[in-house]
């Protein structure tokens, strides 16, 4: 089934086509991107005009992008082979753009086009043209919010434009002589991300300006374009011609993913009220360098990720807590624990958002009460964070509770049954004193049965000794 897909695609292909065979481009231009992994592009154009002499130019690519290197051997015309390399320097990061260096066209011969050695659009045979032959170029490539992704980059030969129009982004215009082996050319352009795996493009590759559209999954990816622009207002009487094209490519493996990405890190989050020190629950988005979501937490104390090494950031959200965010940076494969600090809103604001009945249930589920070794009397900070339950439960008089006691995993399971029971029979008598009906609340020891994080460390069972609430409705 695979060959038969890039059979009819290669076929396809011969009728329109796209000039840069390499995935990770917009229509005619390279980007700072690398798409891992092993990849199959076909592609060809089609004058507008029929007076233009090369008709179509199939042309077939074997592209790879591997870490931080990339290259592309492409077949030209069925003829001719040239091959391009690329490193990139820096991954978009923040407020930082990617960035990426490159090579096009090694080949034997000194021009080179998408139609081969031999053939030359006619648009692009310029009195002084410059040779195609290693096209050094670099790049930088910036993703802005999730609708545009902006990219521009400077490169000779194939990037330098004598035309009319594309003289002006040419470095001789500085010079008013032609410096071809030289001589530098600008290019650019904008994507605009629509739903669907759709993106509309704007380009200048430098000689030509292009327009198109995208679609790209995890597999495919596919490129109709309209090719030089601005030869539509020129008299076709001169062979020259506007070109449709069109771009598919097809990824074959991903090796990169197979051979690094399978070494994750562990990574432990934990969202801490910022305050009082406590753990408290929520939910974390974690959110990969180009914006990309890359895993979603549920609404817990504990977030146990797995991730490969690079950079993140992680945003936590919850109830009662402001937004919080911290860049999670992983350069080795190990275990990793981040802290992030949960500022508490003000309780009254808190129960102003409070909507319905479950958002206070979510509320007061958050809320967590720690002990210390072998003892079940409540410390300062544990009398401080049940007077936030207080109130909740003041604002939810339709509220019951379930308050159960927990352990570390030091002592006997019969001593730590009993020693749990009491953290949650002693928490019970606080509330109580502050107000709350005895017939709301009901108590429970677990022990050391039900531990959140490993006994092995005194981290650990720092959080198992624990006094947690379940809240029910009345009735239930």
């Amino acid at each position: 089934m695979t060959r038969l897909i890039i059979i009819a695609s290669f076929v396809i292909s011969n009728a329109v086509g796209a000039f840069y065979m390499r995935r990770e481009a917009y229509i005619d231009i390279p980007t700072a991107n690398f798409n891992q992994g092993l990849y199959i592009d076909v592609n060809s154009s089609y004058p507008v005009r029929s007076e233009d002499s090369v008709k179509f130019d199939p042309n077939l690519a074997i592209n790879f992008s591997y870490n931080k290197f990339g290259g592309a051997l492409k077949w030209y015309n069925g003829a001719d082979f040239a091959l391009d390399l690329s490193y990139q320097l820096l991954v978009e990061n923040g407020n930082y753009p990617g960035l990426a260096l490159g090579v096009d066209e090694i080949a034997v011969s000194k021009y080179v086009s998408p139609a081969g050695f031999d053939e030359v659009f006619s648009d692009e045979n310029y009195t002084d043209r410059p040779p195609e032959i290693a096209s050094a170029y670099i790049v930088a490539t910036k993703k802005l919010g999730n609708t545009f992704e902006m990219t521009a980059g400077v490169g000779r030969g194939k990037f330098v434009g004598y035309g009319p129009r594309s003289y002006s982004l040419n470095t001789d215009l500085l010079f008013n002589e032609n410096h071809e082996n030289i001589a530098m050319g600008l290019f650019y352009g904008i994507k605009f991300i629509l739903p669907n795996n759709m993106a509309f493009i704007i380009e200048e590759d430098g000689r030509d300006a292009n327009v198109g559209v995208e679609y790209e999954n995890k597999l495919f990816k596919g490129t109709l374009a309209l090719n030089k622009l601005e030869l539509f207002g020129t008299d076709s009487e001169d062979g020259l011609s506007p070109r449709i094209s069109l771009n598919l490519s097809y990824k074959v493996t991903d090796f990169y993913k197979n051979s690094k990405e399978d070494k994750r890190a562990s990574v432990t989050i934990r969202l801490i009220d910022k305050e009082l020190g406590n753990l408290v629950k929520g939910k974390v988005v974690i959110v990969g360098q180009k914006g990309d979501t890359v895993a979603i937490s549920g609404n817990n104390k504990v977030h146990t990720i797995s991730l490969p090494p690079g950079i993140y950031m992680a945003n936590a959200t919850s109830l009662g807590y402001d937004d919080a965010s911290v860049k999670i940076s992983i350069e080795k494969i190990d275990s990793k624990t981040i802290f992030i600090e949960m500022i508490k809103k003000d309780i009254l604001e808190v129960l102003k958002e409070t909507k319905n009945l479950e958002d206070l249930i979510g509320q007061i589920e958050s809320i967590t009460v720690y002990f210390p070794f072998k003892n079940f009397e409540l410390t300062p900070r544990a009398s401080g964070i049940l007077e936030r339950l207080i109130e909740l439960l003041k604002d939810g008089n339709e509220i019951n509770l379930k308050i159960i006691g927990h352990t570390c995993s030091i002592g006997t399971p019969e001593a730590n049954q009993i020693l749990s029971k009491r953290r949650a029979d002693n928490v019970k008598k606080y509330l109580v004193e502050q107000g709350i009906p005895p017939e709301r609340l009901i108590t429970e020891g677990y022990g050391q049965r039900k531990p959140i994080a490993s006994n092995d460390t005194e981290e650990g069972r720092v959080l198992n000794r624990r006094v947690e609430f379940i809240p029910y409705k009345k009735g239930q």
